[in-house]
């Protein structure tokens, strides 16, 4: 589970962003994609055309339009979208956050940029849903003496929060599940050994199959939107 490129001294945390977060979507680590793929399919009964496009350590800021995240999720989509041909529901599923309770986001911020990401992405993608895994207490599992418990775990929950509200307020969002807050403080299998606040492959794979049978209900109760045929992206 460890960084096939590893931050390297002397480089910004920026500049090692923007040089692999969009030529590598998992960085040569487990993902949560083929078992969320799985499970979406049986419970939608129907194909799936999906793009990994994530990337850790990013804020919702390094996704919103105009930056390379951003772009590079329009890139793969499409070129997917005209490969594959016949798309008729675009989804998003995202599962982020963590990065933005140490950087400080606050809710209200938080909420307006994964609003405006979510705007584009329709207008630019014909986004049907955008499902939301809600992310865990990345920031009050984190060993660290710089910033006091309590303020990173204030951190964690304006995220989370933010999070449900914008499920809560807006039909364009889902929430796909809550429960990576419950497996990353849970104890054992589904937490990374080597690396505090992260899925095992367990876990990822767990997540995975949870949220993808979530969005492929919703879309066969007709709740991803748009009608019949061909495949989802």
């Amino acid at each position: 589970m460890q960084p096939m490129y590893p931050l390297a001294e002397g480089v910004s945390l920026q500049q090692w962003i923007d040089d692999v977060v969009v030529e590598t979507a998992w960085e040569g680590r487990s993902s949560l994609l083929p078992s969320f793929a799985r499970a979406y399919i049986e419970a939608s009964g129907r194909e799936l055309v999906a793009v990994p496009a994530a990337k850790g350590c990013t804020c919702a800021v390094d996704w919103l339009p105009g930056a390379r995240g951003y772009e590079t999720i329009v890139k793969k989509s499409r070129a997917a979208m005209n490969r594959a041909g016949g798309i008729d529901r675009v989804f998003a599923v995202w599962l982020q956050g963590e990065s933005d309770m140490p950087a400080k986001t606050d809710a209200a911020t938080y909420v307006r940029q994964v609003t405006d990401i979510r705007n584009v992405l329709k207008k630019d993608l014909g986004l049907a849903r955008f499902g939301i895994i809600r992310v865990g207490r990345f920031s009050s599992l984190a060993p660290r003496s710089d910033i006091p418990l309590e303020v990173r775990t204030r951190a964690d929950e304006a995220i989370m929060a933010a999070q449900d509200a914008l499920c809560e307020r807006d039909g364009d969002f889902l929430m796909l599940k809550r429960l990576a807050d419950d497996l990353i403080t849970g104890d054992g299998e589904y937490v990374n050994p080597n690396a505090m606040g992260h899925f095992s492959a367990l876990g990822l794979e767990t997540l995975g199959q949870a949220a993808g049978r979530a969005l492929g209900l919703a879309a066969a109760r007709g709740n991803g939107r748009p009608s019949q045929p061909a495949a989802d992206g």
